[in-house]
């Protein structure tokens, strides 16, 4: 009984990060390997990085040689 408040105190915060939306990140995706790119800071551009974490998801500049700022496969919602 002594450790339910801090039980309670876990499980909220696991809770408040689990359903915290992901912050988008500026920079560029491209669905195709480069032939198509998206500027992900442009308004109405919906994106996810997901699975899997190998591949490479947002770039710094619309070049897949430009240093990556996210891992994930690039993907419009």
């Amino acid at each position: 009984m002594k450790h339910l408040p801090a039980l309670a105190a876990a499980v909220a915060v696991t809770l408040a990060l689990a359903f915290t939306p992901k912050e988008a990140v500026d920079g560029f995706g491209t669905p195709d390997g480069g032939e198509t790119w998206y500027d992900t800071s442009q308004p109405g551009i919906e994106y996810e990085c997901n699975e899997p974490q190998t591949e490479n998801c947002i770039y710094a500049l619309p070049d897949t040689n430009s240093q990556v700022l996210q891992t994930g496969r690039f993907e419009l919602q």
